[in-house]
């Protein structure tokens, strides 16, 4: 026994010695791997802020948030090109509407692109490249996004708010999830085929014990504002408008 207690306390010290130990969480660690990224300096030179995505518009956002317009730039860390040393970054770019809104609606964006803006670069691992984001042809910009609005004419002065099959929505201009009484929720939708999309089940109530409020199905087409109003017992439709800027 006495042989085997040398080796053991080797056994521990060389233990130690090469494991750094993380005493926050007693787990081991282990030294950063490297990443396959290089960073692209983004510089937006139109005058609306925009929406980044690496590959198409189905691919995932590059930034946090909107870069601003007029000069607006950030440095991101982006996956190293594949595709024949070639990276593609699809651009969307935002623009303020108008639709009658109350003034606690905030600010409201609709999503537009120019179909013939495609910018591309080579990403190398380790190194840096700038990507110029330019002005698009205004007549040429198509819009990639809908709203509905609803209108609270509760008349017990309740607040509401509109979900779809236990998702509950957030307003696209300030955030909110409640509407209350006598003010407008403005909602957006984005990623409608050209063909547009059929809303069914969706619902507006004062809370989870209260009898929903459902709207009839209705089709949703990019660019255009649904109108609808709440009285406390149903919801109806007050048509549609195209957005306006």
């Amino acid at each position: 026994m006495k042989f085997f207690l040398p080796v053991i306390a080797v056994i521990l010290v060389f233990s130690f010695s090469t494991c750094e130990m993380d005493f926050t969480n007693n787990n081991p660690v282990t030294p950063d791997t490297p990443t396959n990224t290089g960073k692209v300096t983004f510089i937006n030179l139109s005058s609306y802020p925009v929406i980044v995505y690496r590959d198409n518009f189905s691919g995932p956002e590059l930034l946090n948030s909107p870069l601003p317009a007029n000069f607006g730039q950030i440095t991101v860390d982006v996956l190293a090109s594949e595709h024949f040393g070639i990276s593609t970054f699809a651009i969307e770019y935002l623009s303020k509407i108008s639709g009658d809104f109350d003034s606690a609606s905030g600010d409201v964006y609709a999503n537009m692109i120019d179909p013939e803006i495609q910018l591309t670069g080579t990403v190398e691992v380790n190194k840096t490249i700038q990507i110029i984001i330019p002005q698009p042809d205004p007549v040429k910009l198509e819009i990639r996004s809908a709203f509905i609005k609803i209108f609270n004419a509760h008349n017990a002065s309740r607040e509401i708010e509109f979900n779809h099959l236990g998702t509950t929505f957030t307003q696209a201009g300030n955030g909110y999830i409640l509407i209350p009484h006598g003010g407008t929720g403005v909602y957006k939708f984005t990623n409608i085929p050209a063909a547009g999309r059929l809303f069914q089940n969706y619902r507006v109530e004062v809370n989870a014990l209260s009898t929903p409020a459902y709207i009839e199905d209705f089709l949703v087409e990019n660019g255009y504002i649904y109108n609808f109003i709440y009285d406390g017992t149903t919801v109806t439709s007050e048509g549609k408008q195209s957005i306006a800027f």
